[in-house]
């Protein structure tokens, strides 16, 4: 257990250690489902960029003009939108990664203070 301070003045509330261990990682399983939601997000709307980019070139294309090289660019656009989707999905995966890390890192750094305020009280308390 370890104390935190309580609302009442002068108060503290024993708090189990693994539990609070077990909320952070609830915490840091939500953020990451909510980062995966997110970036799965922005690499679907940048694909739709694509696809509706060249929806709209053939529209405009009479249909009598319709070539060999329409279905060419057809083919590279779906090429084009594969590539993009698969890069953003690895740099927002990158991203995800490294938030995650400044996370950690920060709740480390927390914790290594709370350790050191609890060790100073408990050799002043000698």
């Amino acid at each position: 257990t370890k104390s935190i301070p309580s609302d009442d003045v002068g108060q503290t509330n024993e708090v189990n250690a693994p539990a609070v261990e077990s909320l952070n990682e609830i915490l840091m399983r939500a953020y990451e489902k909510a980062m995966v939601e997110r970036d799965e997000a922005l690499a679907a709307l940048a694909a739709s960029f694509v696809m509706r980019d060249s929806q709209v070139l053939q529209k405009q294309q009479p249909v009598a003009s319709t070539r060999s090289s329409d279905g060419d660019m057809l083919e590279l656009c779906k090429q084009l939108n594969k590539e993009i989707a698969a890069r953003t999905q690895h740099e927002t995966e990158i991203n995800r990664l490294n938030e995650r890390l400044d996370l950690e890192r920060k709740m480390a750094e927390a914790r290594i203070t709370e350790l050191r305020e609890e060790l100073r009280t408990c050799n002043s308390n000698r």
